[in-house]
């Protein structure tokens, strides 16, 4: 596989490196493959190179590629837009975290110790209005 780059542009704004280049290949080469060449030659990691474009004509084998190294990942991720499909499957991470979580605390702490947050809101509040409303000395709420 021959790598020939055609335009490299340093983007200090946005923290990463604009990389247009050509590749050669007897099939069409995968997004996945792309971006382990790209971080082997510009010596990055996988995770701070998204690949843009990977556009090839018919019958050709050169490829022409367009593709940003980021410095970190923390970069990319505040830099690029997330597909549908990606923040759907973070939503279900999440969603699955969470329970998951729950059913630990059900299986492993009394029905004493699992109430949740919204029930120990409602508990002080309900302190607090009684101390206005009664004439009993008022006791203290811990936050």
């Amino acid at each position: 596989m021959s790598f020939k780059i055609l335009k490299e542009f340093k983007n200090p704004v946005l923290a990463r490196r604009e990389v247009v280049f050509e590749v050669e290949s007897e099939s069409n080469p995968t997004a996945l493959h792309i971006k382990k060449m790209t971080g082997e030659k510009f010596s990055a990691q996988e995770d701070t190179v998204k690949i843009n474009r990977i556009k090839g004509g018919f019958g050709e084998r050169i490829f022409k590629v367009d593709a940003h190294i980021y410095h970190s990942k923390k970069d990319l991720d505040e830099t690029e837009v997330k597909s549908k499909k990606q923040r759907t499957a973070e939503k279900k991470a999440i969603e699955e975290a969470k329970k998951a979580e729950e059913e630990f605390a059900k299986a492993n702490f009394p029905q004493k110790l699992q109430t949740s947050h919204e029930e120990n809101l409602a508990e002080n509040h309900e302190k607090k209005n009684h101390a206005k409303f009664s004439k009993e000395k008022p006791t203290e709420v811990a936050q």
